[in-house]
């Protein structure tokens, strides 16, 4: 791996973890709109896909063509990667964006067992020690909320999607997709995700919201084409160029982002607790990676 694509790689990794940190910023002013979580996974994707059609087709004169094996991949990778919007989405509702954020970043915990599962490495006890750490972690911001309860639905939704994201991010390394040009890449995994989401929405009867006002409507494409080129394409990106499992540590970046986005500008609450249970999650996830 040449230095220059290594060290692209870390900044599109970090820059990619600040936009998706500012993410439940957006999301809490679409619910005060009235819409659902179904509803701002669709808008997160759908206005990128429109844009990203016509530059490929327009712009970059790229063919849109995929093979068969292509197809599979992007299937199974946007699954990954829509279900991360809805679980995500959802653990919004029911406590604060930053706790969310933080249980959600368990994810490089699981990207880095399963790798190592799919090479065949053995943890060793420093690991287990370091596994043993984001699980406390967890539980410490699991038993914070505003009121000092806990939602356990929530937290579900939370923890479910850092599985997913493993998933997506793991699929994106290994279905052997990087002969895609990237903003190929990212058309179809946005097209094949807004597809999912639909057919998740009409399974659990959950309408799209349409309810925007005037110039509301500006607000999902702009929050679209913010996410989409400014989070998901540097993600990806990164992921390419220097792994899931390095993507996936550098990216600890989006749970401090979103802390601070959700105490200074949604002003939720923060306590002792919570942060050391962030801390305890980061710290070792660091801690854990960086020995590989």
């Amino acid at each position: 791996m040449s230095t220059n694509r290594n060290n692209q790689g870390i900044v599109h990794a970090v820059l990619s973890a600040i936009v998706f940190g500012l993410m439940p910023l957006a999301t809490q002013v679409f619910y005060r709109w009235g819409a659902n979580s179904v509803s701002s996974a669709v808008y997160r994707m759908l206005p990128s896909v429109i844009i990203l059609f016509f530059l490929l087709r327009f712009y970059y004169h790229i063919d849109l063509k995929v093979s068969r094996e292509e197809v599979a991949g992007l299937a199974l990778t946007a699954l990954g990667f829509s279900m991360t919007s809805v679980t995500l989405y959802s653990s919004y509702q029911y406590i604060s964006s930053g706790m969310a954020t933080t249980i959600h970043f368990a994810y490089p915990i699981v990207i880095f067992i399963a790798m190592n599962w799919l090479r065949r490495y053995m943890p060793k006890k420093t690991d287990i020690f370091y596994i043993t750490l984001v699980a406390l972690g967890i539980v410490f911001i699991m038993d914070m909320r505003g009121d000092g309860g806990m939602n356990t639905q929530g937290i579900a939704f939370a923890v479910l999607s850092a599985f997913t994201y493993s998933a997506y991010s793991i699929l994106l390394e290994v279905k052997n997709l990087k002969s895609l040009h990237p903003m190929k890449l990212l058309f179809y995994i946005n097209a094949f995700s807004v597809v999912i989401i639909l057919v998740y929405s009409r399974v659990i009867n959950a309408p799209i919201f349409l309810g925007f006002d005037g110039v509301q409507w500006l607000m999902p494409v702009a929050y679209s084409c913010i996410i989409t080129f400014g989070a998901s394409y540097l993600y990806q990106s990164a992921i390419m160029k220097i792994g899931a499992t390095k993507t996936a540590i550098l990216s600890t970046v989006e749970p401090i982002t979103s802390l601070i986005v959700g105490g200074v500008i949604l002003h939720e609450p923060m306590v002792l607790r919570q942060i050391v249970g962030a801390v305890l999650v980061l710290t070792a996830t660091t801690k854990l990676i960086i020995r590989k």
